[in-house]
């Protein structure tokens, strides 16, 4: 069996991973210290927060049959709250949504933690090079340990990370450089008191801040202390090399336009800064693959930005592999 390294926990790390973990020794390697990728959540007090992707929808017969799955697993459920938009400008109203839309639960990882139970996944080990020798790749971390030798590796962070990886030599090299992204902050906040909202999730209009989610599980319309907030794309590009904590102000500021915060000079409060929220501009092919190097990459990038295409990509590159290990 040829070995493969994979680098990234996220879906279409995971996902890859298990499509080939019975033809291939397959490691994955992730930075951080739990799958997701941009479906990661953290945690403040006794919350969980989704501070990333906050949903999903399902639109390809292979993505709804894995879903289903975890639906039957308890682990993923279909969004029933009640989601509204708020305009500054304009007077707010509840939006309608035409297709399901699915969280994890507890929250959004928890889907990829599951998925990865049987894969032999490394966290905590920042891939920083990679290098060849004898048509054998091996991987160099933060820490400066060697990590190989491998028959091909696959990276799926995005596009920016995989060209700091990618030797120049690598054939479709320009196809990962086209790739264009939007960025975003993620404020998350816990209040002394409860927030009564009356609704589960708002999209904002005419703001620096975009989203508002409540965090008990995002199902209900019962008092929080949990809110996750992200800004508006565009006024993140501009503010993107900002100080953080006069972000962090800004934004608390966009939001009180819009919610009463109890004591606001109290919330907890924490931001995270997404360079790579928003996928503009896809390498516009499924995959991206260097054959003679035994080199490739994938993601929800190469298709789109929404958590299926990550799935799609990853799974159409494992059909691929499987023809030539």
């Amino acid at each position: 069996m040829q070995s493969i390294a994979v680098i990234g926990a996220g879906m279409a790390g995971i996902t890859l991973a298990r499509a080939l973990s019975e033809k291939a020794r397959v490691t994955v390697f992730e930075k951080s210290r739990g799958p997701g990728g941009r479906m990661s959540a953290r945690r403040m007090d006794d919350y969980r927060l989704d501070h990333g992707a906050q949903f999903f929808t399902v639109r390809s017969a292979g993505f709804q049959r894995l879903v289903e799955e975890l639906v039957a697993a308890g682990i993923v459920g279909e969004w029933q709250g009640k989601v509204v938009t708020l305009d500054s400008q304009r007077q707010s109203f509840k939006r309608e949504w035409f297709e399901p839309h699915y969280v994890g639960i507890p929250a959004m990882n928890t889907p990829l933690r599951s998925l990865a139970k049987n894969l032999t996944v490394h966290y905590q080990h920042t891939i920083t090079a990679l290098q060849q020798k004898d048509s054998k790749w091996t991987l160099k971390d933060a820490e400066a340990n060697s990590h190989g030798c491998f028959d091909w590796v696959v990276c799926t962070p995005p596009a920016p990370q995989v060209l700091t990886l990618l030797p120049e030599i690598f054939e479709p090299f320009q196809a990962v450089q086209d790739v264009v992204y939007s960025p975003c902050f993620a404020l998350w906040l816990t209040t002394p008191s409860p927030v009564d909202l009356n609704f589960s999730a708002a999209v904002v209009r005419n703001s620096p801040i975009a989203w508002i989610a409540e965090q008990g599980r995002k199902q209900g319309t019962t008092p929080t202390r949990s809110l996750l907030v992200h800004s508006d794309n565009e006024w993140a590009r501009s503010h993107l090399e900002g100080d953080l904590e006069g972000v962090g102000k800004e934004m608390l500021l966009a939001l009180g336009n819009f919610i009463e915060l109890p004591e606001p000079e109290k919330c907890q409060v924490e931001l995270h800064r997404w360079r790579f929220a928003r996928v503009e501009s896809t390498a516009e092919q499924e995959f991206i693959l260097d054959a003679e190097q035994k080199l490739a990459a994938c993601g929800d990038w190469c298709l789109g930005s929404r958590v299926e295409d990550a799935f799609l990509s990853a799974n159409k590159l494992a059909e691929r592999l499987q023809t030539l290990i």
